[in-house]
């Protein structure tokens, strides 16, 4: 089963954090034993970006961040990148839980 289309927008140079909790079927998921992964590819060449910093805060109440450092946004390119967040459960097996675009706008304070 595909997981949810999650899409947003951040400026390059920006910290980009965002905090989930992974519910499916609206019934919240312990994370316990589970590990979360995420990587983002330029729409243009299909070449990984960035991978994203993924750290679960609550595993038994399913909550998990993702983010990119200043560093990192400041790297990329202005345009659209797609990206999916991944989850392997203590059995080994793996899902996309969420999946997307990024659109990466310019910065203009340097």
């Amino acid at each position: 089963m595909a997981g949810g289309r999650y899409s947003t927008m951040f400026k390059q140079g920006d910290t980009f954090l965002r905090t989930l909790t992974y519910k499916p079927g609206g019934v919240v998921m312990n994370l316990t034993g589970c590990s979360i992964a995420s990587k983002m590819r330029a729409a243009y060449d299909n070449t990984i970006s960035q991978v994203l910093t993924v750290a679960i805060l609550d595993a038994v109440h399913g909550k998990f961040s993702i983010s990119l450092t200043p560093a990192q946004t400041a790297a990329l390119e202005p345009g659209n990148y797609s990206y999916d967040i991944e989850l392997t459960d203590a059995l080994g097996t793996v899902r996309t839980i969420i999946y997307g675009t990024f659109t990466v706008k310019s910065e203009n304070t340097r």
